[in-house]
C-alpha cells in the first residue's frame, strides 16, 4: 500500500470519526496499522476513538505506541495527558501536558486541559493561570472559558463566573453548562457598586437570555434561581424605582402611574424574564413583593372600571402579565397582603363572571387575572365550565392551574395505593400537609447523571425509596435521573401524592409509584431497597429516632441513604421567630401567615426576627407554614447526629456541604479528605453556624 493510499485511508477514517460513524472510522485505521503496524498517525487515532469510547487504558497505550514514533509531537502527549485524566493519574497527565505545552506553547487546548489536571490536584492558582492563557491564546474557546468561570465561582466571584459563561455560550446544551450558569446565577450580586464587572454583566441583554433559559430547561429548580433573577431584574430601573416607590409608600398601595409614569403596566409586562419567574417560582424578594402588591390591587380596580388593556399597551402582553401574576399568587398560597376590602371586591369580581358563566356570554380575560389573584379560580361558582370556554393561551394556563389540575389532583387521589395504616403519632403532621401540600412547583430541574451516591444510572435493578415525597419533586427528579431503577415514593399526605401523581403523569414518568405510607410502619412492607432518601421528614416525627432505625432496616446490605435533619446552630433565628409566633397567638391559618409574615418583615433586616423574612421558604404560604408553624419539629448537632447513626447502625459516606465550607474545612482537618468525621464538622459548625441553614444533608451506609 502506497502513502497515497494511506494518506487516503486515513482521511477518509477522520471524516467517518467526526461524523460519529465510529465503527466504519477504527476500520480504517486498522486497515493502515494492518499495512504499517507502527503509523503513528493511526495510533493515535485509533487511541482518540478508545478515549471517546471511555476505553481510558486501550487509549493511552495506542497513543503511548504513537509518541515513541514520534515523540516531538505535541498533540500526541495532549491527548495521552488526557487519557491519563481519565484513568486518575492526575499528575503523570500534568507532566505529559506540560511537555505538549513544551512543544507547542500556543495549543489552548493542551493548557486547558492542563488547568483541568491542576484543578483536580488543589491547585486552584495554577489552575487559574492556565485556563486564562487558554483564553489568551482562543478567546473564543468555550472549554477554558467554562472551566475559568467554575474557579471563579469557587472563589465566590460569580459576577465575573457569568462573564466567562457568557463567552461559553457554545456549551450551553451541556450539563455541565447548565448546572455551573445556575449556580452562579444562585450567587451573583449583580451590584455596580462592587465593581465593573458586576455592573457590566446585568447589561449584557445575553445574560437575561440565558437565566431565562435556565429557567425554561431548566438547568436548576426554579425556586432556586428565584433569588437571583430577582437581583437581576432590579437592576432595570423601571423595576427598581417601582420597587423603591411601592417601598416607601407601603402599606398604602401606590396606582401605576405612581409606580411606573408613563408606562404604566408596559415598565413590568415587557420584560419576559419576570413574567417567566412569576409563572414558575415564588418571587423570593420583600421589595419585589411589594411591588406586586400594589401592581394586583391597580389591576383589581381596573377590572371594574375598565375591562380592556393599558393604553398605548400591546393586548397579548398585558394579559400574559396579569395572568403570569395570578398564576404566582397560585404558586405563592395568597401570602401576598390583601386587605378585607381588596378582598371583598375580588369577590364582587368572581360574582360577576359567575354571572357571565350562567348567561353564556364572554368573559373579559382581565376579569379572570383579577379574580385568579385573590383566590383560586376553582372556588367560582360554576368555575367548572371555565375550561370549556375559548380563551387566549395565558388565560387557559390559568384556568388549567387554578381549575383544572386541582380537579385532576381529586381524581388521582382516590385512585392512590394505600400501603400502610397512619399511626396515630403522625395524624397532625398529616393534616398539616392535607390542608397545606408541600411545595406547590410549577417544573423540576434537568435530569444530572451521577447525583444518587452508589447508584448506577443503568441500573435495571436498582429499587429506591423516597420516604416522605411531599408533592414529588424530589421523587419525580430521581425517577427521572434514573428511567431504569423503580421508585417507590410515599408521603402521609393524600393531597400531596395527587399533586406528585399528577406532575408525574404529566411529564411522562413511568418508572414511579405514588403511594400512602407512614415511615414509622415501612417495615410492614416487607421490602429493602437500595437507595434511600429521606430529607427534611425524620425532624418532623415524634422520635426521630424510631424513624431512621425503621429506614435503616429497610436498607440493603451495600445500599446507600441520604438523610437531611434541621441544624440547632443554624436555625436559631427560626426558634426566635417561632417563640414570637407563639407568644403573639398567630394560628396557622392563611390569614394570620400573611399578618404574621408582615409583622416578621417589620422588623430590622439585620435582627434574627428580620432575618427570617429574608428566608426562601418564608415566600409561599405553605412553605412558610412548614418553616413557622409545624407542629412538630426537632433540631439537632452534628454530635447528636452521630448519635442517632451509631443507634440505627449506620456510617456515614458523605456530608453534603457547600463548596466554600469544604474548602475552609479541608484546610482546617486536612486529617479527614472524606470529609465525614462529624466531630470535626461539629466543631467547625461552632465557628461558623450558618452553614447548614438549609438542613444537614448526610450520605450514609450500613456500619460494618
Amino acid at each position: 500500500m502506497g502513502e497515497a493510499d494511506i494518506r487516503q485511508l486515513l482521511e477518509r477514517g477522520l471524516e467517518l470519526h467526526r461524523a460519529g460513524r465510529r465503527p466504519e472510522a477504527d476500520e480504517h485505521y486498522r486497515r493502515v496499522l494492518a499495512a504499517v503496524p507502527n503509523h503513528p498517525d493511526a495510533l493515535h487515532l485509533l487511541g482518540l476513538l478508545a478515549h471517546e469510547e471511555g476505553r481510558a487504558i486501550a487509549a493511552l497505550e495506542l497513543i503511548d505506541r504513537a509518541s515513541a514514533a514520534e515523540p516531538m509531537r505535541a498533540a500526541y502527549h495532549r491527548h495521552a495527558g488526557l487519557a491519563l485524566l481519565a484513568l486518575g493519574r492526575i499528575d503523570a497527565a500534568v507532566a505529559r501536558l506540560r511537555r505538549a505545552i513544551r512543544l507547542r506553547p500556543d495549543d489552548a487546548e493542551a493548557h486547558n486541559h492542563l488547568g483541568t489536571a491542576l484543578h483536580e490536584l488543589g491547585r486552584s492558582a495554577e489552575a487559574f493561570a492556565s485556563f486564562k492563557e487558554a483564553l489568551r491564546l482562543a478567546p473564543h474557546y468555550a472549554p477554558a472559558a467554562l472551566n475559568l468561570g467554575n474557579v471563579l465561582a469557587e472563589q465566590g466571584r460569580n459576577d465575573e463566573a457569568l462573564n466567562c459563561y457568557l463567552r461559553a455560550r457554545a456549551l450551553e446544551a451541556t450539563p455541565q453548562f447548565g448546572r455551573a450558569f445556575a449556580l452562579a446565577i444562585q450567587g451573583a450580586t449583580f451590584d455596580e457598586s462592587l465593581g465593573s464587572s458586576a455592573g457590566s454583566i446585568a447589561s449584557e441583554p445575553a445574560l437575561f437570555e440565558l437565566v431565562l433559559r435556565a429557567l425554561t430547561v431548566p438547568w436548576a429548580r426554579p425556586v432556586d434561581l428565584s433569588a437571583g433573577t430577582v437581583r437581576l431584574l432590579m437592576t432595570r430601573p423601571a423595576i427598581r424605582m417601582g420597587v423603591e416607590v411601592a417601598r416607601n409608600a407601603w402599606p398604602r398601595r401606590p396606582g401605576l402611574a405612581e409606580l411606573f409614569g408613563d408606562a404604566g403596566l408596559a415598565a413590568l409586562a415587557r420584560e419576559p424574564l419576570l413574567t417567566e419567574l412569576m409563572e414558575r417560582a415564588p418571587v423570593a424578594d420583600i421589595g419585589l413583593e411589594r411591588l406586586l402588591t400594589a401592581v394586583r390591587r391597580a389591576l383589581l380596580e381596573g377590572a371594574f372600571v375598565d375591562a380592556g388593556v393599558d393604553a398605548g399597551m400591546d393586548a397579548g402582553a398585558s394579559i400574559a402579565f396579569r395572568c403570569a401574576l395570578a398564576r404566582q399568587c397560585f404558586l405563592n398560597g395568597y401570602v401576598f397582603d390583601v386587605s378585607d376590602d381588596e378582598l371583598a371586591r375580588a369577590a364582587q369580581v368572581g360574582d360577576m363572571i359567575d354571572a357571565r358563566l350562567r348567561d353564556g356570554t364572554p368573559i373579559p380575560p382581565e376579569w379572570l387575572a383579577a379574580a385568579g389573584a385573590y383566590a383560586p379560580l376553582a372556588t367560582i361558582i360554576g368555575a367548572e365550565r371555565l375550561p370549556d370556554m375559548p380563551s387566549p393561551a395565558p388565560v387557559a394556563l390559568l384556568v388549567l392551574q387554578q381549575v383544572a389540575d386541582p380537579r385532576r389532583e381529586r381524581e388521582l387521589r382516590e385512585t392512590l395505593p394505600r400501603l400502610t395504616p397512619i399511626d396515630p403519632a403522625s395524624a397532625a403532621v398529616r393534616a398539616q400537609y392535607e390542608e397545606d401540600p408541600y411545595p406547590r412547583w410549577a417544573s423540576i430541574a434537568r435530569p444530572q447523571a451521577g447525583a444518587t451516591a452508589g447508584l448506577r444510572a443503568d441500573d435495571a435493578h436498582a429499587e429506591i425509596l423516597v420516604a416522605g415525597c411531599g408533592t414529588g419533586q424530589e421523587s419525580i427528579e430521581v425517577a427521572l435521573e434514573y428511567p431504569a431503577a423503580e421508585v417507590l415514593a410515599v408521603d402521609l399526605s393524600l393531597a400531596s401524592l395527587a399533586y406528585a401523581e399528577r406532575m408525574a403523569r404529566e411529564m411522562g414518568v413511568t418508572n414511579i409509584v405514588h403511594a400512602q405510607a407512614d415511615i414509622l410502619r415501612l417495615a410492614e412492607l416487607g421490602r429493602v431497597f437500595d437507595v434511600i432518601y429521606s430529607v427534611g421528614v425524620l425532624h418532623h416525627l415524634v422520635d426521630p429516632a424510631v424513624g431512621l432505625s425503621v429506614l435503616a432496616s429497610l436498607l440493603r446490605a451495600d445500599g446507600a441513604m441520604l438523610i437531611g435533619l434541621y441544624s440547632e446552630r443554624a436555625r436559631s433565628d427560626i426558634v426566635a421567630a417561632r417563640s414570637f409566633i407563639a407568644e403573639a397567638g398567630y394560628r396557622p391559618t392563611a390569614a394570620d401567615i400573611r399578618r404574621c409574615r408582615q409583622d416578621l418583615i417589620a422588623h430590622d433586616s439585620a435582627s434574627p426576627l428580620g432575618r427570617v423574612a429574608r428566608l426562601r421558604d418564608f415566600h409561599a404560604a405553605s412553605e412558610c407554614r412548614d418553616l413557622l408553624f409545624h407542629v412538630e419539629e426537632h433540631r439537632c448537632t452534628w454530635l447528636q447526629v452521630q448519635e442517632l447513626l451509631d443507634k440505627a447502625g449506620l456510617r456515614v459516606t458523605a456530608v453534603a456541604a457547600p463548596s466554600e465550607a469544604r474548602r475552609a474545612y479541608a484546610t482546617r482537618f486536612p486529617g479527614d479528605p472524606a470529609m465525614t468525621d462529624l466531630v470535626h464538622w461539629d466543631a467547625f459548625e461552632i465557628d461558623h453556624p450558618r452553614t447548614f441553614a438549609g438542613m444537614y444533608l448526610v450520605w450514609v451506609a450500613r456500619a460494618g
